[in-house]
């Protein structure tokens, strides 16, 4: 996340939207490495670090995840009853000494709203030494596995998981890419943040693919993922002016986001929408954006028990990507084809697709339209970095 937060102990809120009371529930890691939940598949959609004031705000945007304490407002434990009283479960982030961890994590490993306990968040990036000066990583991969060892010790029941910064995602981060693979032992799922709007660079929205790839060698494919997008302008971030041309991602923008990570393998999404400047804002989303996010929110709700089944054996082929290039999900359910594309290029143009089906049509998800099938084949236009989601029959 941003550096204003690697001081924070950040409690990460999953919402459990149910009409029941919160009692303790099962939690595992699936064979698809979805999250499962009381044994159903469970996507997460995640908020970062804004209080329980806004938790109904966020939930009006579909947000079903919530992260942080409200900077550190709230203390943990008084944060997980809070979840229980609303029927959400939660999350904590641990650190400081092993001794610490292993006090909170035997004190609270049986809170009925507890989901996830959660390693520091970019362990990766620059940091303080105890003499002041500059550290780069800000925690070793010692320190790291000592703390994941500490919370398996006393609770091998709740997944852990670890959010890397945007270094190792755009390259030329402070440390070399061998560490991360020895990092990605010690967590159950890990993941990413990077805002290529937000350091003026919205031609690079592929990182978020190529982000996502770099994760499946650290782990070898194993473990659940997750990405942290941007949905607003952050502006002056601890004080520092922004770079040229940074700004929120527009409405399009923050839809090819979600979904080119969700194509290329997250299993959970994250939005962090903090902003400094004119003051300082929790969640500083424009109108449109949050619209934007409630489209996208009740999509992946909707899909969300396909999007984390087992990928199909069928197999559906681009043939023809003029300008364009383009990643591809395929799932079954009922009898249907679901196909998830995303266009990793900022460049337009028609797309043919190969299909196992000789002949119907492929309906457009969520866009009013169907395209006929001819042949086994049917052909699309892609605008930048857009996704489409086909339903075969």
């Amino acid at each position: 996340m941003l550096k204003r937060f690697l001081k924070l102990g950040a409690v990460f809120l999953v919402v459990v939207l149910t009409s029941t009371a919160v009692s303790a529930v099962e939690v595992k890691i699936g064979s698809n490495k979805e999250i499962l939940v009381d044994g159903k598949p469970y996507f997460p959609i995640m908020t970062w670090c804004n209080p329980s004031s806004l938790m109904d705000f966020n939930i009006g945007l579909g947000i079903n995840t919530f992260v942080g304490q409200g900077g550190q407002s709230e203390a943990p434990k008084d944060y997980l009853d809070a979840c229980k009283a609303r029927n959400v479960l939660g999350a904590i982030t641990l650190e400081g000494s092993t001794d610490k961890i292993e006090e909170n994590v035997k004190s609270l490993k049986d809170h009925p709203a507890l989901l996830f306990w959660w390693l520091p968040d970019e362990p990766d990036i620059h940091g303080k030494a105890s003499d002041g000066t500059s550290k780069a990583p800000r925690l070793s991969t010692d320190e790291i596995k000592a703390m994941y060892e500490a919370i398996k010790k006393n609770d091998s029941l709740h997944p852990v998981p670890l959010n890397f910064g945007s270094e190792q995602a755009a390259g030329g981060g402070p440390i070399r890419s061998k560490y991360y693979p020895e990092y990605s032992k010690y967590a159950d799922s890990i993941g990413f943040d990077i805002y290529p709007c937000n350091i003026g660079q919205p031609d690079k929205l592929y990182l978020y693919a190529k982000g996502l790839g770099i994760l499946n060698k650290y782990d070898k494919g194993l473990k659940p993922h997750f990405v942290w997008v941007d949905c607003s302008f952050f502006g002056a971030e601890g004080g520092v002016e922004p770079k040229a041309g940074a700004r929120a991602p527009n409405a399009a923008e923050l839809k090819s986001q979600v979904w080119m990570c969700i194509v290329n393998g997250a299993q959970m999404i994250g939005y962090f929408g903090h902003s400094w400047s004119p003051f300082y804002n929790w969640a500083r989303i424009p109108k449109d954006l949050q619209e934007e996010m409630k489209k996208i929110n009740k999509n992946i709700t909707e899909l969300s028990a396909i999007i984390l089944a087992k990928d199909s054996e069928k197999k559906v082929i681009v043939e023809d990507a003029e300008k364009t290039q383009i990643d591809i999900l395929v799932k079954e359910a009922e009898g249907k084809l679901y196909v998830f594309t995303s266009n990793r290029k900022s460049g337009e143009g028609k797309v043919k697709f190969a299909v196992p089906v000789v002949k119907g049509s492929a309906e457009v998800y969520d866009e009013g339209r169907k395209i006929e099938i001819t042949g086994g084949k049917f052909e699309d236009s892609f605008k930048s970095f857009e996704p489409h989601i086909y339903v075969i029959r």
